[in-house]
């Protein structure tokens, strides 16, 4: 950013934070926090999220149906919310292109999180939609299927009984771990259609 700030004149970047026009989001989680939450920490993911914000608003100022086109002299970061779905459906065809050749299953696996309808799973819960699918699973089976998709930053597994979350991508040295709750990304929630869930009752 401050590589382009220079060349364009621009003042230099210090904070992410300073170039958004809110400085807390849902959560109070602070603009660049939310951000890189939804990323799986590549460089390339904040890229993606930041120009469809970007696009977003462009869009919000080339509306043909206002009167009144907004000015903006910061990133909104309500077009943050407004870009998620194509960011979120752009990093699962990342995923799926990454895997479908090498790894099939990683197609039965997304469907299955995606019917499954919640953020939050079980082991259980992951072999019983398979099943529907007609992808037969042992134990065995159901546990690669979590370590594999842990691995690739797909899901992330609750620590015991807390409330904190392992997420390879965050915690790159962090190995799996067999655990009673799984989650799905944040960056996937969207292009999965999935509701957000506390924990499993």
């Amino acid at each position: 950013m401050n590589y382009y700030a220079k060349e364009k004149n621009q003042p230099i970047v210090t904070s992410l934070d300073s170039l958004f026009d809110k400085t807390e989001m849902r959560q109070g989680a602070r603009p660049s926090r939310y951000l890189l939450r939804r990323t799986m920490m590549r460089p390339r993911d904040l890229i993606s999220l930041l120009n469809l914000t970007v696009a977003t608003m462009r869009d919000k100022v080339e509306d043909p149906f206002v009167d009144e086109p907004p000015s903006f002299e910061k990133l909104e970061c309500e077009s943050i919310y407004n870009a998620e779905p194509s960011y979120s459906e752009w990093l699962k065809q990342e995923v799926l292109e990454e895997w479908k050749v090498q790894r099939p299953s990683i197609v039965s696996l997304l469907n299955a999180l995606q019917n499954h309808g919640s953020t939050n799973f079980t082991a259980a819960i992951l072999a019983k939609e398979l099943e529907k699918l007609g992808v037969k699973t042992t134990s065995a089976d159901t546990l690669e299927h979590l370590r594999f998709l842990f691995e690739n930053s797909v899901v992330g597994f609750r620590l015991g009984s807390s409330n904190e979350w392992r997420f390879k991508c965050f915690y790159p040295s962090q190995g799996f771990v067999e655990s009673d709750e799984y989650r799905v990304h944040d960056g996937l929630v969207r292009a999965l259609n999935l509701t957000e869930a506390r924990k499993l009752s």
